[in-house]
């Protein structure tokens, strides 16, 4: 503490409406400015991503691994069970094979078995036919992923705060003077601030 008192040369402050205001631009903050004395929230990150990538056949593959500096999971997880289970519910749903969802590793595609898997895995399915399903799966996960704007109170009479989260994903927040008539997605957009989000800040929001 000695050390932290010494090197303070100035010290600042946000007014916010509300804890969870708070919260969230503490949040944003720790990430922008990485302070040396505070270890809050420097590694709390969800550790596992819904990853896609296309092999040397033009086969798209699906996979859930931990995330990697410089790749963007299209879904992110707590826990690889969670991963797991949701791409089973999509394997089954749009009829993917499990071994290009590396489910399965060895033996005969337990999909073909239970009749979801139409034989990629096998040479029997044309690659396009398949991938186009591939691509539907992401496209229902994408719209199936939250977007909605918090309404928080501001920082002083007759202000509010909006809070957006676009496609399951922290886009930014701002006050307004008056409440808005018009509560779309891309006119919310133009009058807030966009901060770089973060894992934490979504799952507080969904708490919230």
């Amino acid at each position: 503490k000695q050390e932290l008192v010494r090197n303070v040369y100035r010290i600042g402050y946000e007014e916010c409406g509300s804890d969870f205001l708070a919260s969230v631009f503490e949040s944003i903050e720790i990430k922008r400015l990485w302070p040396v004395y505070n270890y809050s929230q420097k590694r709390w990150e969800h550790q596992y991503g819904l990853f896609s990538y296309e092999d040397q056949n033009g086969i798209l593959h699906l996979a859930i691994e931990r995330k990697r500096k410089n790749f963007i999971p299209l879904h992110t997880f707590n826990f690889l069970i969670e991963g797991h289970t949701l791409l089973r519910q999509l394997m089954k749903e749009f009829h993917l094979c499990p071994r290009y969802c590396f489910l399965q590793t060895s033996g005969r595609c337990v999909g073909i078995e239970e009749n979801y898997c139409h034989g990629v895995c096998e040479g029997h399915e044309d690659i396009d036919v398949y991938n186009k399903r591939v691509s539907d799966a992401l496209a229902h996960l994408k719209n199936n992923l939250p977007s909605f704007a918090l309404v928080e109170p501001g920082r002083k009479p007759g202000e509010q705060c909006y809070v957006l989260l676009e496609d399951g994903k922290f886009y930014g927040m701002g006050y307004v003077e008056e409440p808005l008539e018009m509560m779309e997605k891309e006119y919310l957009k133009k009058i807030l601030t966009p901060y770089p989000g973060n894992e934490l800040i979504r799952s507080m929001i969904l708490r919230q």
